[in-house]
């Protein structure tokens, strides 16, 4: 019976958990895809303020989350029962403010044409706080499962039940498809004031469940933390081998992730616009969101029989095998070299090949509002099977690309407090140190964000203004990036050495070292 009563409030612990993750599903997921989108064809934000809104964006997203982390790792707050707690009280505040800042994207303050500086102004700020409150949750969030327990399996729960929130959450991208509407925003606003105030419901259960208990793995809930300076801290975090191994490929990670999500819905428009109906491109859309945790979800079970670094390593491999398939299937349909597709030598299409782009493309395809030339005119049918196959390749190799990517990201909490574990016994901590280390990683991962979309922007908006170069263009980007980031992912994560025996080291010692506190 206590292990009945044990196990129910488990799960009720990992929902309410979870739940965090469902609010930042249905604010971020709308915000990633339709932010550039918004700034560049409603705000018509000019080239050089959005460049210079990336360039602010970049050096404040990298510096807000070791500095939110500093700050919630060192200064304990009081909570709602007179104990001291350093994770539920800053989401209770930060979550609606992030909700706030999220409904700031959708009422531009001019337009780049008529007001440029406003339009410009507008982006920066709405960047800047957007991103802000978003890092002061989710760095406390992420600390928050490290904090709540150090059992390996109650963590994986967390992760699968933050999974299964997410997919719900990311229902707000479908609907946000529907209502998405460049020419007139009156209806999307409604649905985005409507997404604001579910993820404040969504924040409130977590922050006002009775089954989370911050204290409960590690922390001794005392007012003051233990002194030690910012200084010896970095100096300390130099000398953690295997953190800079994940920080190094979690920068590459992020990269490829927020460059396959920031122009999914883009490439998938240009590459197979009129191959797919609109209504599955929406599908397929929804299925990018969804697919990637319910992956998590399946691979949880995994991870009870083989470790962490070979789940991830299988991921990275399959994502590489996927990319050279389906590179080496669209150099065979187009009857081109491979170097060719990756826009590494000239090429030239023939007639056919010219007309099998055409077929899956549409004519009347266009990216960012820009007017694109139509391909010209040339006559003779495209054989219907290898179409179809050419169209299915680009889907699928678009889809899965992303799909695999979102998988590793998924997984990489549960990798970082593994981490967060073993710097507490690396460094002798009296509590573990959960926020700086996730804030850390994020100072080396977090630029990513910013040069994806600016990478990508840079090389489309320089392609030729016929669809013919502008498809090309998004081949190659399509098949390079992937090939790039996962074959340097893996020379990166096989230096990765938390693993094995050392891992379950630490984990043992963790817990002595725990409950010698206690006492």
């Amino acid at each position: 019976m206590d292990k009945y009563k044990e196990n129910v409030r488990n799960q009720r612990r990992a929902f309410a958990y979870g739940m965090t993750n469902f609010s930042a599903a249905v604010l971020n997921n709308v915000f990633i895809t339709y932010y550039v989108e918004m700034a560049l064809c409603v705000s018509k934000v000019t080239e050089g303020w959005f460049m210079a809104a990336q360039i602010i964006y970049c050096g404040w997203n990298s510096l807000n989350d070791p500095a939110c982390g500093w700050w919630a790792d060192t200064r304990a707050v009081k909570g709602d029962k007179g104990t001291y707690m350093r994770r539920i009280p800053r989401i209770k505040k930060a979550g609606p403010l992030w909700a706030a800042s999220f409904l700031m994207c959708w009422f531009p303050w001019g337009v780049g044409t008529d007001t440029p500086v406003l339009a410009g102004l507008h982006l920066i700020i709405t960047l800047i706080c957007y991103d802000g409150w978003l890092s002061v949750t989710l760095v406390n969030h992420q600390a928050l499962l490290a904090d709540m327990t150090s059992d390996n399996t109650e963590r994986e729960r967390c992760n699968m039940y933050g999974a299964a929130c997410q997919i719900i959450g990311s229902g707000s991208i479908f609907l946000g498809h529907l209502f998405w509407n460049p020419s007139d925003l009156t209806s999307f606003r409604y649905f985005a004031i409507g997404s604001a105030a579910v993820s404040c419901i969504g924040f409130y259960i977590t922050c006002s469940s009775p089954y989370i208990d911050e204290s409960a793995g590690n922390f001794e809930g005392s007012k003051q933390t233990e002194a030690i300076s910012i200084v010896t801290f970095a100096r300390q975090t130099l000398k953690h081998k295997n953190l800079w191994s994940f920080a190094a490929m979690g920068l590459l990670q992020q990269f490829a992730c927020t460059f396959s999500t920031n122009f999914f819905s883009m490439f998938l428009t240009l590459l197979v616009g009129g191959f797919l109906p609109a209504s599955v491109q929406s599908a397929v859309l929804y299925a990018s969101f969804i697919l990637p945790h319910l992956g998590t979800m399946a691979v949880t079970p995994i991870l009870r029989i083989y470790s962490k670094k070979q789940v991830v390593m299988g991921l990275f491999v399959a994502r590489l095998a996927v990319a050279t398939v389906g590179l080496y299937a669209t150099a065979m349909l187009l009857k081109v070299p491979v170097m060719g597709v990756l826009g590494l030598e000239e090429m030239t299409l023939k007639d056919d090949a010219v007309l099998l782009v055409k077929s899956v493309i549409g004519e009347h395809a266009s990216t960012a509002g820009a007017q694109l030339k139509a391909i010209g005119d040339i006559a003779g049918e495209v054989d219907k099977t290898t179409a179809w196959w050419f169209g299915m390749t680009l889907t699928f190799s678009v889809l899965l690309n992303r799909i695999l990517t979102e998988n590793v990201c998924r997984l990489e909490p549960l990798l970082v407090t593994d981490l967060i574990d073993e710097d507490c016994i690396l460094h002798r901590r009296s509590h573990l140190m959960s926020s700086m280390i996730f804030g850390s990683i994020a100072l080396i991962t977090k630029p990513a964000q910013s040069l994806a979309p600016m990478v990508g922007y840079y090389y489309i908006s320089r392609a030729s203004d016929t669809m013919l170069h502008l498809f090309l263009c998004v081949l190659s980007l399509t098949f390079l990036v992937p090939l790039i980031c996962t074959t340097l992912e893996i020379l990166t994560w096989s230096r990765y050495g938390l693993t094995g025996k050392y891992l379950q080291f630490i984990k043992t010692a963790l817990v002595h070292d725990l409950t010698a506190n206690i006492v």
